[in-house]
């Protein structure tokens, strides 16, 4: 099972598509949940029921297609079931509704229209929505038997570069009516914005090889039909190799070419492919992004941590934990949260140290813990946790008294007893007045 989510701002657009592809024949409306059949109606309904929360203006309708296996028989009343399971995973369960069966494809599949705001006014919660999407289709694979299909997507690739290499033709047969392809096909063509591919397939049957290689040429498209062959077999090398040495490899074997041409921009220089045995080059830049140069195998850039660096990392870390330690095992257990590892070193007298070092570090090195700091040595440590941190506290409380007890007696010229009592008690009604 497939579902694509589109969003949209207005439903005109998207309800015409629909209806326009059943007054061709091409689909048929199975549920509407509006009680209208009015195409103008409909639209209204939708964005009258979408206006009832003033606040959203982007987002405010859902343009699903959903698809299924060849092996798997849905009938409707197994698309209804599956369709509410859907929508109640989706928080969709009261709102409109039209369902669109299309056939205008070899594999016959479902357009679903619904404003993101239910019949109340209240909007769906869509955040991880495209998540949840996915992760459904996956429960309802199960639930209801169905083959699992992922929806790999199509490769990034700018819209204008495309279509200006792949509806050449048809733009050519839509401009000049050439009278060589026969009324019917060119209507066809026209009717249905056929790409280059599909239209030499229905003329291949119909015209010799040389009226087809005429007609090519008359039309002045074989530079770029030849392109868009030559990206096609650039993008199937660079899915079947794993490196850059591996791609140029590959190209060679081809019969392909490839150089790199200095520029101006960050990486220094760009790429130029070409197919020598029919004289066709073309830069990376008109090319998809996975063949452009600042694209192609680029690897984010490790950061290096020198030596002190690391030491300046640890130090902070193992002073964090020691404070929040009590025992060697908390230490320990305080470390593994910051994916820091540690090793003991031992001879015939006992452990007399350990190494620490930080797993989050590439080709980072163990580190003896005395060489960062002397204060965390293991024998310093091992003072530092023994004592009982509220024990410490109270320790340095007392000291504190006992300090302040001095410098009141000093002043006042008075026993450090009586100055210490005074001291306490002036601390004591200073707690039971806050």
């Amino acid at each position: 099972m497939i579902s694509i989510l589109k969003k949209a701002a207005a439903c005109k657009g998207i309800i015409e598509y629909n209806e326009e592809k059943v007054s061709q024949g091409k689909a048929e409306l199975i549920l509407s949940t509006l009680p209208v059949d009015n195409i103008g109606m409909k639209v209204k309904l939708m964005e009258m029921n979408a206006s009832l929360n003033p606040r959203l203006r982007k987002n405010r309708f859902i343009h699903q297609i959903v698809s299924f296996s060849k092996k798997d028989n849905v009938g409707e009343e197994k698309l209804l079931d599956i369709v509410r399971a859907f929508h109640k995973e989706m928080g969709w369960e009261d709102h409109q509704l039209l369902i669109y069966k299309h056939q205008d494809t070899a594999i016959e599949h479902y357009h679903i229209v619904t404003p993101t705001v239910d019949v109340a006014g209240s909007k769906a919660n869509d955040f991880n929505d495209f998540k949840i999407n996915r992760d459904t289709c996956r429960k309802l694979e199960v639930a209801y038997d169905l083959e699992k299909i992922v929806y790999e997507g199509k490769e990034p690739v700018a819209l204008s570069q495309r279509n200006a290499l792949k509806y050449t033709l048809f733009n050519y047969i839509k401009k000049h009516q050439p009278d060589v392809i026969p009324a019917e096909v060119r209507n066809l063509i026209i009717s249905n914005n056929l790409s280059n591919t599909t239209i030499l397939d229905h003329l291949s049957g119909l015209l010799s090889e040389k009226e087809l290689k005429d007609f090519i040429t008359k039309s002045k498209q074989t530079q770029p039909i030849k392109k868009l062959a030559l990206i096609d077999r650039l993008s199937e090398i660079r899915k079947s190799s794993s490196t850059m040495q591996d791609f140029e490899i590959n190209i060679k074997k081809e019969g392909l070419y490839m150089r790199k041409v200095r520029s101006q921009s960050a990486e220094g220089y760009n790429l130029v492919y070409g197919d020598p045995s029919s004289t066709i080059y073309i830069t990376d830049s008109k090319c998809p992004k996975p063949l452009q140069m600042r694209y192609l195998y680029k690897e984010s850039p490790k950061k290096e941590f020198s030596l002190e660096d690391q030491k300046k990392f640890l130090k902070t870390i193992l002073q964090r934990c020691s404070y929040k330690s009590s025992s060697l095992e908390q230490f320990e257990k305080q470390l593994l949260e910051y994916n820091i590892g540690i090793q003991y070193h031992s001879d015939k007298r006992g452990t007399y140290g350990y190494s620490v070092k930080s797993n989050n570090v590439p080709n980072a090195d163990w580190i003896g813990a005395s060489s960062i700091s002397d204060k965390l040595g293991l024998q310093q440590l091992m003072k530092n946790l023994a004592y009982d941190p509220i024990k410490i506290k109270a320790k340095i409380a007392q000291q504190k008294i006992i300090h302040t007890g001095k410098q009141i007696g000093h002043m006042l010229n008075v026993d450090q007893e009586i100055a210490e009592e005074e001291y306490k008690r002036q601390q004591e009604e200073r707690g039971k007045g806050g």
